[in-house]
């Protein structure tokens, strides 16, 4: 019990160092403590009856300490960055460049130079019209799988794009690569899903609608209209109805409360015949 205890220990600890990117040093000293503690009850304090008490405790407050080990973003605790993160948007919708420039300069020298930074710096340079100074600092993202990632890419496809030009196919590709990386993640599922639909893909609609649908819990009620159109679309009347009444019932707005009276109105026409 008590190895298996330990073992944890360090399986948690290599963890939270590798997976969540916490602090490297107290993780392994978590590990080597988890260590010597097998060490002392298996050699040296075998028959202590207070050791063989203490161990397991002792062992448990180890493992919870692995779950507060704060990760290299959050040193200075999840409040504080937080806050910062949120004055440095607000410095910027003010546009206040300098007070956003200070409130970055303390982020850099606190957190580093993140990706999460030059998302706000993207949306900053975004904000001023600067769309090549956005697409440079887009270009010097370390970790392009993220959603911020192509979150920025969404937006610059947007800027960029011509007047009057058909932009579809490219936003169409943007969210199948992103959720190859972020299979959850609900905005490109829906809008993914949408296209599919304008585009008279029902089946393909259906898909990704419906993992748009279970991953945000039911409650965009727009979600639910596509996919009971979908559904509609292929014949499954039934389903598409309970959709309609999951799309009312978690709230739409007046134009796809139209939609969904025009698809009772055809389904009345279609029974009378």
């Amino acid at each position: 019990m008590i190895t298996v205890l330990c073992i944890a220990v360090c399986a948690a600890a290599l963890i939270s160092a590798l997976v969540f990117g916490s602090s490297a040093v107290l993780c392994i000293i978590v590990a080597l403590a988890a260590a010597a503690l097998w060490v002392l009850r298996r050699f040296i304090f075998k028959n202590s009856k207070i050791m063989n008490a203490a161990v397991p405790v002792i062992g448990i407050a180890l493992l919870v300490v692995c779950l507060f080990i704060p990760t290299r973003a959050t040193d200075y605790g999840f409040d504080d960055y937080s806050k910062t993160y949120s004055d440095y948007f607000d410095a910027m919708t003010d546009e206040d460049d300098e007070e956003a420039e200070e409130i970055r300069g303390k982020i850099a020298e606190k957190y580093g130079e993140t990706d999460a930074v030059r998302y706000l710096e993207a949306l900053r340079a975004l904000h001023k019209g600067d769309v090549e100074g956005a697409n440079e600092i887009l270009r010097s993202f370390e970790n392009i799988r993220t959603i911020n990632y192509y979150s920025l890419r969404e937006l610059l496809i947007g800027a960029q794009a011509e007047k009057d030009e058909d932009i579809t196919g490219r936003l169409r590709s943007l969210y199948e690569e992103a959720l190859g990386y972020n299979p959850e993640w609900v905005y490109a599922l829906k809008n993914l899903g949408i296209i599919y639909f304008d585009d008279n893909k029902y089946e393909k609609a259906d898909y990704y609608l419906t993992k748009a649908y279970v991953c945000d819990g039911g409650e965009d009620g727009e979600i639910a209209y596509y996919l009971g159109a979908s559904m509609y679309e292929q014949g499954r009347i039934d389903q598409a109805f309970e959709m309609f009444e999951a799309a009312a019932d978690a709230g739409v707005n007046d134009e796809i409360g139209g939609y969904i009276a025009w698809y009772c109105s055809q389904a009345l026409m279609e029974g009378d015949e």
